[in-house]
């Protein structure tokens, strides 16, 4: 499912409490990358909302839809969907850390070399070349 972005100029405040407000129309077909313009007087943004917010469908679902005069939006508190961005980032630093390395040593150099003939013969196209491990 394709994710969409959409701003909002500032959540709904509420006695202290914040929630995003979302049409459920937004959700039908599409995920949300939400972000927001508001900004306090120093200029700064809402604490814990930098950038934007994945909202997905199954989340919003978990909160009631409330009828406004202006229509239905579901109402999901703020710190919740930042708490849901957060447990999705972790797990996606936790499948980077599983599946993907940039670093190689030159042991682990020869032997892919030796493993992959393809990649050897790229190498001998080029020849004074020399294949590194990543220094970071």
């Amino acid at each position: 499912m394709e994710s969409k972005k959409y701003v909002l100029d500032a959540p709904i405040w509420n006695g202290g409490n914040r929630y995003v407000g979302i049409a459920p129309f937004r959700l039908k077909k599409n995920n949300l990358k939400i972000s927001c313009r508001y900004r306090n007087k120093q200029g700064k943004p809402i604490r814990g909302w930098e950038g934007e917010l994945f909202l997905s469908k199954r989340f919003a679902d978990r909160y009631e839809i409330k009828t406004f005069k202006y229509g239905k939006l579901y109402l999901i508190p703020l710190d919740d969907l930042i708490e849901f961005n957060e447990q999705i980032n972790a797990k996606l630093r936790e499948m980077k850390k599983k599946t993907w390395s940039n670093t190689y040593t030159k042991t682990e150099i020869n032997q892919i070399l030796l493993e992959n003939k393809n990649i050897s013969d790229i190498c001998k196209m080029f020849p004074g070349c020399q294949i590194e491990p990543n220094p970071s």
